[in-house]
């Protein structure tokens, strides 16, 4: 996050912002329009509409208010159809990261084994972890929780393990409710 910030590029800056914390797939951000995007004035939270996703049926993505913050702060090239990440004329979506991905990777100190596409997985792990796996497969936009649980959210047996000590601590809190009312009663 750092290295994204640092970036003095703002239309980079708003590309890995998108990625990092809406995990839409590279392709979505590239082709993202500004007409796409519906902000609130205020705070900068919102909604981005895609129009001809991956499942070819128009989707909506969150956007909360420190990547509606970036967006806003993006400059505008064109006004009608313009997009969000410009190739060399506004009119025309970038067609690759691929070199300012090398510049991110090597500013952050990461391996040039992680790809752009981990950024997605990342996020999808993030949202399980803390959200569970349903949550994680409609923020990705699948239409199969199976296909989150496989590539996106594979969890090893210390997060399994996790989640089973907080059902016991949900069992013991409810356990602990249900005698609280029955001795109120007596």
């Amino acid at each position: 996050r750092d290295a994204i910030a640092k970036n003095p590029d703002p239309f980079l800056q708003v590309a890995f912002v998108l990625l990092v914390d809406t995990g839409a797939r590279l392709s979505e951000v590239l082709r993202a329009k500004w007409e796409d995007f519906e902000l609130d004035p205020e705070d900068h939270s919102g909604t981005w509409r895609i129009p001809s996703p991956k499942a070819a049926k128009p989707q909506a993505v969150p956007i909360l208010p420190h990547v509606g913050a970036v967006i806003a702060a993006t400059p505008r090239l064109e006004e009608k159809g313009a997009y969000l990440v410009p190739g060399r004329n506004a009119l025309v979506p970038r067609t690759d990261l691929k070199k300012p991905w090398a510049a991110l990777r090597e500013a952050a100190k990461i391996g040039a084994d992680v790809g752009i596409h981990d950024l997605r997985r990342s996020y999808g792990l993030r949202v399980t972890l803390a959200l569970g796996i349903f949550a994680a497969s409609k923020l990705l936009r699948h239409s199969d929780s199976r296909i989150t649980e496989k590539v996106y959210a594979p969890l090893a047996p210390e997060d399994l393990r996790v989640f089973a000590e907080g059902t016991e601590a949900a069992r013991i809190v409810g356990f602990k409710k249900r005698n609280n009312k029955k001795t109120s009663r007596r």
